[in-house]
C-alpha cells in the first residue's frame, strides 16, 4: 500500500570486503523468546522502559519475505503490533530519518538532511559537507533525550546519530567520526574491562569491519540494560546498511545481515529479561528508511564540469558555481553565487532534465510537500534531483562519463530516495509494556514515533508532525 508523504494530506493531533556469511551462521543459535508481559492487576505502577531498535535499511517489504529469517522480530510482532509499513522522511537518508525518529518532526524543522552539516563558502567556493558537530550544532529541536533528562529520566545511546556530546545523554556511545573518542568515559572503561572492546582507543575500534561493530554496539547495549536500566534507550545497528550498499537488498549477503542483525535484537530482549525488567518495558524496533537497488548511476557534477560550471584539481572540487551533493535516489543542487542564483537555477535545471536518469527536477516552491526546509535553509540546495527507477545518484566529479553501471564499487544498493517512494518504507514493530497486542496498524509514518514513546513514558510531546498511535496503546 503506497501512502505519499505530502503534509497538506497528513492528518495532524490532532564496502564491506569479506562475505560474512559464516560469522552470521555461527551466531544464529536461537535463544528462546519469553513474552514480555504486562505487570499483573493490581500491583504497583512499575517505572516505565523503553527501547528503541534501529536496523538500518531494513525494508517493510522484507519482514515478510519468506527468505528473510528473522525468528525474534516475527516474535515481537506476532505477541505485539506491527505496521504494514513505515513511510520515512525526506531524504530516506540515515542521519535525518534518526533525529525524526527522536524529535516527531520533519527535517524541516530539525535541520538534519545529509549525514553532515553542510557548509556553503563564498561565491564560486565548493559545498562541504561537515560530520564532526555536536547535536547541539545539529539538531535545531529539542529531541527525546533533552525532554526526558529535563524531566529526570536516565537516557542512552547506543550508536545514535547526532548525538555528539549531547549534555542529555547519561551514557553516550555516539554514531559520529572519532565515536570511540567521544563515548562516555565510564563506558568505555567497563566495556573494556568486559573485553568488549580491544582498547580504548578510537583506532583499534575503527580496524573493525561494521558487523564487528554491532557486535560491540549490542554487547554495550545489553551492558547498561543489565548494570543500569536507562529510562529510554536508543540503539542503532548499522551493518545490514552496509551489506545492502555493496550487494544490494534480496542479495545473500542482505539476508545473512538481517539474520545476524535479528539476532542482535534477541541478545537485547535477553539482558531485559536477565534485568527482570521485561513486564516494564517496551521495545520498539524500526527501520531507518528501505533500500532499493540501482543498475545505472548518475554523476551530476561531471555534467557540471563538463558544461564548465565546476573545475576540479588533484580529484577534488575547488570552484563551482553550481554543485551537487548526491545521497543516493536523490540529490540536492546549490548554487553558490548569490548574485548568479536564479540564472544558475534555470541552467541548472534545464541541464539536469536531459540527463539520463534523471526523473524530475524540483523546484523550491515544492519543498514543503516533503518536509523539507526552504532553499538556503537547514543545508538544503536550490533544487532537487529525482533518480528514474533502476538509477542512483552519486557526487564524484572526477569519472569520465556522466552515467555509469553500478557496481560493488560505487554501490549496489541505495536509499537517500524521497520518502513517497514506496522502497524506502521501513519496518515498525512494538510489544511489551502498554501495547495492546493484535492491534492493527497498516501504513504509519516515523514521526509518529517520539510522540507514541512519549505518551508510553507517561509525557506528552509538544506541536510534533506526527501524533501518537493510540490505536496500539493499552489503557489499561
Amino acid at each position: 500500500m503506497k501512502s505519499s508523504l505530502r503534509l497538506r494530506d497528513r492528518a495532524r493531533p490532532l564496502h564491506l570486503k569479506t562475505p560474512w556469511s559464516l560469522v552470521a551462521l555461527a551466531a544464529l543459535a536461537l535463544a528462546g523468546l519469553r513474552p514480555l508481559a504486562a505487570a499483573e492487576s493490581g500491583a504497583p505502577v512499575p517505572r516505565p522502559h523503553v527501547v528503541l531498535i534501529t536496523i538500518d535499511g531494513f525494508p517493510a517489504r522484507m519482514l515478510d519475505d519468506p527468505k528473510t529469517f528473522v525468528p525474534h522480530l516475527r516474535a515481537l510482532a506476532a505477541g505485539g503490533v506491527r505496521a504494514e509499513a513505515m513511510v520515512v522522511s525526506s531524504p530516506a537518508s540515515t542521519w535525518s530519518n534518526h533525529t525524526t525518529l527522536v524529535t516527531g518532526v520533519y527535517p524541516r524543522r530539525h535541520s538534519v538532511l545529509p549525514n553532515a552539516v553542510v557548509v556553503r563558502g563564498g561565491p564560486s567556493e565548493p559545498v562541504r559537507m561537515e560530520r564532526e558537530k555536536t547535536a547541539r550544532e545539529m539538531v535545531a529541536v529539542p529531541s527525546l533525550f533533552d525532554l526526558l533528562h529535563q524531566d529526570g529520566l536516565t537516557t542512552a545511546g547506543v550508536n545514535w546519530p547526532c548525538t555528539r556530546n549531547s549534555p542529555s545523554i547519561d551514557d553516550n556511545f555516539p554514531d559520529t567520526p572519532g565515536m570511540l573518542n567521544v563515548t562516555t568515559p565510564r563506558l568505555v572503561q567497563e566495556l573494556v574491562a568486559q573485553h568488549v572492546l580491544r582498547s580504548p582507543r578510537q583506532s583499534d575500534f575503527a580496524h573493525m569491519e561494521e558487523p564487528g561493530h554491532d557486535v560491540v554496539w549490542t554487547a554495550a547495549a545489553c551492558h547498561l540494560i543489565r548494570t543500569r536500566m536507562p529510562d529510554f534507550m536508543a540503539v542503532h545497528l548499522l551493518a545490514t546498511d552496509e551489506l545492502h550498499h555493496a550487494y544490494g537488498p534480496e542479495s545473500l549477503a542482505s539476508y545473512v545481515g538481517l539474520a545476524l542483525a535479528d539476532r542482535f535484537v534477541g541478545d537485547i530482549l535477553a539482558a531485559i529479561r536477565v534485568a527482570g525488567q521485561e513486564e516494564n518495558t517496551t521495545v520498539l524496533v524500526v527501520g531507518d528508511h528501505g533500500f532499493a537497488s540501482a543498475q545505472r548511476v548518475v554523476q551530476p557534477n561531471v555534467l557540471l564540469r563538463e558544461a564548465g560550471l565546476l573545475k576540479v584539481k588533484r580529484g577534488k572540487v575547488v570552484e563551482a558555481r553550481i554543485q551537487v551533493i548526491a545521497l543516493g535516489g536523490s540529490a540536492f543542487v546549490y548554487c553558490t553565487d548569490p548574485a548568479t542564483r536564479e540564472a544558475d537555477k534555470r541552467r541548472a535545471a534545464e541541464l539536469f532534465a536531459q540527463c539520463e536518469g534523471v526523473a524530475e527536477v524540483i523546484g523550491a516552491e515544492r519543498f514543503a510537500e516533503f518536509g523539507l526546509p526552504e532553499a538556503g535553509q537547514g543545508g538544503c540546495g536550490e533544487l532537487i534531483l529525482r533518480a528514474k527507477p533502476g538509477y542512483a545518484m552519486a557526487s564524484s566529479a572526477t569519472a569520465e562519463a556522466v552515467v555509469g553501471p553500478a557496481t560493488k564499487e560505487t554501490n549496489v544498493g541505495f536509499h537517500g530516495h524521497l520518502a513517497d517512494t514506496p522502497e524506502m518504507n521501513a519496518i515498525f514493530i512494538a510489544r511489551g509494556r502498554g501495547i495492546k497486542a493484535g492491534a492493527k496498524l497498516e501504513v504509519i509514518h516515523n514521526v509518529d514515533v517520539a510522540p507514541t514513546i512519549m505518551r508510553l513514558l507517561g509525557r506528552d510531546l509538544s506541536a510534533p508532525d506526527g501524533r501518537v498511535l493510540w490505536e496500539i496503546l493499552d489503557p489499561r
